[in-house]
């Protein structure tokens, strides 16, 4: 098989001193079997003719051509050579070894016949473009000339014209952070049916990659045995990622990172759908797929301040976790916080995360807390949660309310909907604590309920304890659960949420008002019991 572009690019980058050369006539130095050149018979004018030597365009004439290769230069290749097909790089890590390197080359391809095209050889150079990729001893750089062919596009006129852009964009993928997010409105272009509109939002994300090419990173491959980060984002419609490598350098107090590869995906329809954790866990999933000969040799950290690490690796999680955990087993990952890494990180990359005040959780914690709260106000309602890891680790989410609801409704909104995030991250042991006297009164049969609709809530937050091997409910004082407290005010407003929370819209109840349980108490269709009125506005 034809060997990674990637790896043959990554190989070469950090030498002093390069040589580039090109076998003549490529393939047509490869004789055929004489059994097996009447398959390659073609009829003309003047008869009928046959190749006596391998034609290009036949099915497995690249691999033929690239064993040969292999076989000729032996164990140069990797070492002093990298070859693709029949483009032979001759390699050395100090320009003093290059003669001696190139000696060597040519005794081996003179032994085996191997011709050369002179026109296209270049000899003793410090950078030079191989396989679309300019290497160096700096590292890997983009192509200049496809640079210049996304600058020099104005606005475009037809879907043609976006998807020569878009593939443009798909060779210079590596270089672009968050290339999905950025390119996503130029890419919503190729899905419209019908006449063809060139819109301010799709120029704007075209300048802005522009402005973007006009310095793009340079790449830095990884060494043997050398440790790898792994930087992880998610939004409603795009997953990224970004495998970076660390190194001390001089002049610098902390280690720098370098971008080894930059990687993002535009989620199709269904998978838009995923829980956001879920997506985190699929950019990592992705980042494998596609790098997974850096996964193969290298150990690599997930860098999060999610509770990525223990919702893979939840013996008791179901569904596609479990099979996500199983692909991810076979490779050396683990998982670290972000406070952890000591060193510069990617500024372009990694947003920094505004980490909310919280009592601290024991080390020693067999099970998840649940810190919830539902805000009201005149713009709408929304909640707030925060998931504690066993670890310690949290997860923020706001969620916006757009049905009536007032505030002791939100408090349950704010209970359910994350119940059944728990039960899909396969948690089963959790305790929800709340400021909410009257909603934990009511789901642990402490207070009845008046109102019939929060009867409802009840009856299905008494439920959901059913599908927990452990689940209780606890009240806590307010200036305890300021972080929950903080994110319903947020969602309850509409406002942005900081960086490392998940938004999420919700348009339709939790629960069925149709099937309302019955009342409880003797004046069911009050709502103005004392205990009920809401406690507190957002």
């Amino acid at each position: 098989p034809l060997p990674r572009i990637d790896q043959v690019v990554d190989s070469t980058a950090g030498c002093e001193a390069l040589c580039f050369l090109d076998a003549y006539s490529g393939y047509h130095q490869i004789a055929l079997k004489e059994s097996d050149q009447l398959a390659t018979s073609f009829v003309t004018p003047c008869g009928v003719f046959c190749y006596t030597a391998m034609a290009f365009g036949l099915k497995n004439a690249g691999a033929t051509f690239q064993r040969c290769m292999n076989q000729c230069l032996g164990d140069l290749v990797g070492q002093t050579v990298e070859v693709y097909v029949d483009d032979i790089v001759v390699k050395s890590k100090l320009a003093d070894d290059l003669v001696q390197d190139l000696e060597a080359t040519f005794d081996r391809l003179r032994a085996n016949c191997v011709k050369l095209n002179l026109e296209k050889c270049v000899f003793g150079v410090s950078k030079g473009l191989l396989l679309g990729f300019v290497v160096s001893a700096r590292g890997i750089e983009a192509n200049p000339q496809k640079i210049v062919a996304i600058t020099n596009m104005g606005p475009l006129s037809s879907v043609k014209d976006v998807q020569k852009l878009a593939g443009c964009l798909a060779a210079l993928g590596r270089f672009v952070s968050r290339l999905g997010e950025r390119g996503l409105p130029l890419y919503k272009l190729l899905k419209r049916d019908g006449r063809f509109e060139w819109n301010v939002e799709a120029q704007q994300a075209l300048d802005q990659l522009k402005h973007m090419l006009t310095k793009p990173p340079i790449l830095v491959p990884p060494r043997e045995g050398e440790h790898l980060l792994l930087y992880v984002a998610a939004t409603t419609q795009v997953v990224s990622a970004v495998l970076v490598v660390e190194r001390e350098e001089e002049g610098h107090a902390l280690k720098i990172q370098h971008p080894v590869y930059y990687i993002s995906e535009v989620l199709t329809e269904s998978k838009t759908r995923y829980l956001h954790i879920q997506k985190m866990i699929y950019a990592i999933l992705i980042a494998k797929r596609k790098l997974r000969h850096y996964f193969d040799a290298h150990r690599v950290t997930v860098v999060t301040e999610h509770a990525l690490g223990e919702v893979i690796n939840n013996r008791e999680a179901t569904g596609r976790i479990t099979k996500w955990s199983l692909e991810l087993m076979g490779y050396d990952i683990s998982y670290a916080p972000r406070s952890a890494i000591k060193s510069q990180i990617l500024a372009d990359f990694v947003a920094e995360w505004t980490e909310t005040q919280l009592p601290q959780a024991p080390a020693d914690l067999e099970y998840w807390v649940l810190h919830f709260d539902g805000a009201q106000n005149r713009t709408g309602s929304g909640v707030g949660v925060v998931f504690i890891s066993p670890m310690g680790v949290m997860m923020r989410y706001a969620i916006r309310l757009h049905f009536p609801a007032l505030n002791n409704m939100a408090e349950y909104e704010a209970l359910l909907a994350r119940l059944r995030i728990a039960k899909e991250l396969g948690i089963h042991r959790l305790e929800a604590r709340g400021d909410s006297q009257l909603v934990v009164d009511q789901v642990n049969g402490d207070a009845k309920c008046y109102n019939p609709k929060l009867a409802v809530y009840c009856e299905a937050a008494r439920r959901a304890q059913e599908k927990f091997k452990g689940l209780g409910f606890v009240h806590l004082r307010r200036e305890y659960n300021k972080a929950a407290d903080e994110l319903a005010k947020l969602a309850s407003w509409r406002q942005p949420v900081p960086p490392g929370v998940f938004a999420d819209d919700q348009h339709q109840p939790s629960v069925n008002f149709n099937d309302e349980a019955p009342s409880l108490g003797p004046n069911p269709d009050s709502c103005s019991a004392p205990r009920e009125v809401p406690t507190k506005r957002g």
